[in-house]
């Protein structure tokens, strides 16, 4: 015979004898626990994209290259260009009219004597890599040419003298061997307007948005490899443009 167990099997029940006053202490504190966990992980006042490594950046897509914007460094000419492309003004009169190998490339609708539908953006300083609004002499002239950097002209750019320097507001993406070619294979120099059908037109720009890493670690690894097929030099824009032989 199996022995029994000490103290027999007691009352029967939920809880073995637990009065009912205990479990209804515990199950509240239990309910409260689990509304304030369901709280932390619902409520928490960080948004997704702060806790993620990536998060969505906007790219500009202009035929066969393409350039990353940066609104946090230049907001107000990001949203200007931005403006721009979406009331079609590079769509048609525009393109590449300026070549220098080994130094830049410029467009935009100068030689096509195009006017801008929006008004100036005053210049917003930032740093290298970046993609620069052009002006003239007047620092609040920003308008719609831009170019594109072959070199590290970071000196031209930035503030010195008179000059209070060009508003850099993205950075080449991907495709730069495409920008570099066009500039092999144009004349040098600026285009005379009389030859204004020889300038590079756009054929398709648009903004896009797509995932880009958040971390410092994550920006590194990620620049590392675009810039294995692209550049580390800047892509910059200007408003109103002079030429002295156009």
């Amino acid at each position: 015979m199996l022995p029994h167990h000490r103290g027999g099997r007691g009352k029967s029940g939920l809880g073995g004898g637990i009065p009912r006053s205990t479990w209804i202490k515990y199950g509240a504190i239990g309910i409260f626990s689990l509304l304030c966990i369901k709280f932390l992980f619902f409520v928490d006042p960080l948004s997704v994209e702060d806790l993620l490594p990536f998060q969505n950046k906007t790219i500009l897509v202009i035929g066969q290259f393409t350039v990353e914007l940066f609104p946090k460094h230049a907001p107000l000419t990001v949203e200007h260009f931005e403006q721009l492309i979406s009331s079609g003004y590079y769509k048609e009169n525009a393109g590449i009219y300026r070549a220098e190998p080994g130094f830049v490339v410029q467009g935009g609708g100068f030689v096509h004597d195009k006017l801008s539908p929006l008004g100036n953006v005053q210049v917003e300083y930032s740093e290298e890599r970046m993609v620069v609004l052009a002006r003239n002499k007047d620092p609040l002239s920003g308008n719609t040419e831009f170019s594109i950097m072959l070199a590290d002209n970071s000196a031209i750019n930035a503030p010195q003298g008179t000059s209070p320097g060009y508003t850099a507001f993205g950075r080449v993406y991907s495709g730069y061997p495409t920008v570099v070619a066009i500039a092999n294979d144009m004349a040098e120099g600026y285009l005379a307007k009389k030859n204004k059908d020889q300038a590079v037109t756009f054929n398709s720009i648009d903004t896009v948005s797509q995932l880009a890493p958040t971390t410092a670690d994550l920006r590194a690894v990620s620049d590392a490899i675009h810039d294995a097929a692209a550049t580390r030099f800047s892509v910059v824009m200007f408003s109103k443009t002079s030429c002295p032989y156009c």
